[in-house]
């Protein structure tokens, strides 16, 4: 890498970085909701589908997976979510069993939070960075011309709430899959 030529390069430079974990941390945890999705979805056709055999499911599985969505967007993947828990075969599920219940609850609080940081990271990602007044600073063009001085602390902390939020959504897509047994062989668990 080239040493820096420009005043604020080192700045910027380190700016965009921090963009850039901030969307990779955003895309791990669409990853962590894909997979509860997903846990989900597969629950639904093994309750519907009782007597396949497990060759059967996988077959069915697979297939499923090659016409799923994989590039939704976070917000329409949190609907779909949402849409799996009201699945019948799920949905009856959860009337059974209080823990289900109560993480079924727990679901609309952490779909609230995914959305919101969703947004901070969208609020991040879509402007341009500058060098303004000897600080890097977020741009977003015309009509607007709005800036604002950007705040290595406030990028941390967004990417580790990011971060958390996404471990938090294994762990809980962990508990569900044994009080909801997860379908396809393809499982992961967290500690």
């Amino acid at each position: 890498m080239c040493p820096p030529i420009f005043v604020g390069d080192i700045e910027l430079n380190e700016a965009h970085s921090r963009v850039g974990m901030i969307v990779g941390a955003c895309a791990r945890l669409e990853g962590a909701i894909a997979y509860l999705e997903w846990q989900l979805k597969a629950f639904s056709w093994d309750a519907e589908n009782p007597a396949a055999s497990p060759a059967d499911r996988q077959t069915a599985l697979l297939s499923e997976r090659v016409r799923w969505n994989k590039y939704a967007r976070l917000n329409k993947r949190l609907k779909l979510v949402t849409e799996a828990f009201a699945a019948n075969p799920v949905s009856s599920r959860i009337s059974q069993d209080q823990r289900l219940q109560e993480m079924h609850r727990q679901w609309a609080c952490l779909c609230d939070r995914a959305r919101h940081l969703a947004e901070k990271r969208n609020e991040i990602g879509h402007t341009y960075l500058g060098w303004r007044n000897n600080m890097v600073t977020r741009e977003i063009s015309r009509p607007w011309n709005d800036q604002v001085p950007v705040s290595e602390a406030e990028d941390e902390a967004l990417m580790s709430k990011i971060g958390a939020l996404a471990v938090e959504i294994g762990r809980y897509s962990t508990e569900l899959g044994k009080l909801l047994p997860f379908a396809d062989q393809d499982q992961i668990n967290t500690i």
